[in-house]
């Protein structure tokens, strides 16, 4: 949904930050944590969306998935969570 969305590039200006804001309430309504993505990662970013408008989602879907890991990790330390060292978890960006 949010490289379809990116793909069209619909508004003027703002186009990323819409973007990604409809990622995260889409995300949220289906009961998944927000999806922060850092700053830092834009080219793997770009990277992503470009090899998404190219027919191959699976860099977007691993930037996301790392995006909600990050949040995760965030909610831990937040609420003071041991992190389970079993639970399987993606590499963090």
């Amino acid at each position: 949904m949010h490289a379809a969305l990116m793909k069209i590039h619909p508004f003027v200006d703002g186009n990323g930050r819409t973007g990604r804001l409809l990622l995260n309430l889409w995300l949220m309504r289906h009961r998944y944590p927000p999806a922060l993505l850092d700053p830092a990662d834009r080219p793997r970013y770009d990277a992503a969306l470009q090899a998404a408008d190219g027919g191959d989602a699976q860099p977007i879907v691993d930037v996301v998935a790392q995006g909600i890991g990050r949040t995760l990790g965030i909610y831990e330390e937040v609420l003071r969570i041991a992190p389970n060292p079993e639970a399987p978890r993606g590499p963090r960006l």
